[in-house]
């Protein structure tokens, strides 16, 4: 009786639309690690979010630039002394009156009174800081405990955006690389948004830039994570303007790893690249349980293409959605 009702409502969907669709001075810092693109965020970054024993890493203090001076300077970071250790340091003002560090206490500090330093450029303080032999595997907090970036006359006060940032250390690092694949018509972005996402939260991301393949006539690209911690579960989740959000979970080895992703325009349930009647079908089929490109000869249903067959605002796939993918198809709905 429910396959019934559910083809009834099927049967009404397609008649209403028939008639209507991150002590002391020490020596030049070497060349800086490579920083993602968040390292040109406002307070506190770092240059990798993941690292293992012996791995350095740059810790940045980015103070934006602003038109007025500062008269007063104090910054400082605090770190897990147990898990880092200052190597170099690099601040930029030369006529402080404190530039210190320490790797007993756990911290890098600059500060200095009556300078008189434009902040027309901005301020950039960098300590790089090397993952110790002795260190515990887990997750450290890097935190911006001091800055005070004042100006007498005019009360300038920052206050930063990032304050604090959080680095794992692994046992074992892999590297996590995969394939960004959509068929669809030029109505979608050509850079694509990629974000893994560990089990304790820590994240890195990295733009892809999509090229048109034509021997698979496919917009494809690609993208690597080097810092990938070994027998770890990820949350992979991409994006593209113009085709339906991703998200996967995928299960690190001892090893590296490769996936593959295919994204998909809002209603292209069959992949064809564009949207159709056949989609509408798709829809239909999944609805009263049969096989579909849904739901496999199996019975797994594929979750991303379900959200792609999800077009309306309803809480679940429905008669409503093939309604909107026909109206779409016959230009009576102009956007899915």
């Amino acid at each position: 009786m429910k396959k019934k009702r559910i083809l009834s409502a099927l049967v009404a969907a397609a008649a209403a639309f028939c008639f209507v669709l991150p002590p002391g001075r020490a020596a030049v810092l070497p060349q800086p690690v490579t920083a993602s693109a968040e390292d040109a965020a406002d307070g506190l970054t770092v240059s990798k979010s993941k690292v293992k024993y012996g791995d350095y890493i740059d810790v940045t203090v980015n103070v934006p630039a602003v038109s007025a001076n500062a008269d007063t300077v104090e910054i400082r970071v605090d770190f897990d002394p147990n898990a880092f250790e200052v190597t170099s340091w690099r601040p930029q003002l030369t006529n402080s009156a404190l530039t210190n560090y320490s790797n007993t206490a756990g911290f890098f500090v600059i500060a200095a009174a009556n300078i008189n330093y434009s902040l027309s450029n901005g301020l950039t303080v960098t300590g790089r800081l090397r993952v110790k032999n002795t260190a515990s595997a887990g997750a450290y907090v890097l935190r911006l405990s001091s800055y005070d970036v004042c100006n007498y006359d005019t009360g300038y006060r920052w206050t930063p955006v990032v304050k604090e940032k959080t680095v794992k250390v692994a046992s074992n690092l892999v590297s996590v690389s995969g394939t960004i694949s959509v068929k669809a018509s030029d109505n979608i972005g050509d850079t694509a948004s990629v974000i893994m996402t560990d089990s304790d939260d820590v994240s890195m991301s990295t733009s892809v830039k999509l090229s048109f393949n034509s021997s698979t006539n496919m917009y494809e690209g690609t993208y690597i994570f080097n810092e990938a911690e070994a027998n770890e579960r990820y949350t992979v989740e991409i994006t593209i303007p113009g085709c339906k959000p991703r998200s996967d979970i995928l299960s690190v080895g001892s090893t590296s790893l490769n996936s593959e992703m295919i994204m998909r325009i809002p209603g292209d349930v069959d992949g064809d690249g564009k949207v159709g009647a056949s989609d509408a079908t798709q829809v239909l089929k999944y609805l009263v349980g049969t096989r579909s490109e849904i739901r496999g000869a199996n019975g797994v249903i594929d979750k991303y293409l379900l959200s792609v067959a999800h077009v309306t605002n309803t809480s679940e796939l429905s008669p409503q959605d093939a309604t909107q993918i026909l109206r779409y198809v016959a230009r009576l709905t102009p956007t899915l």
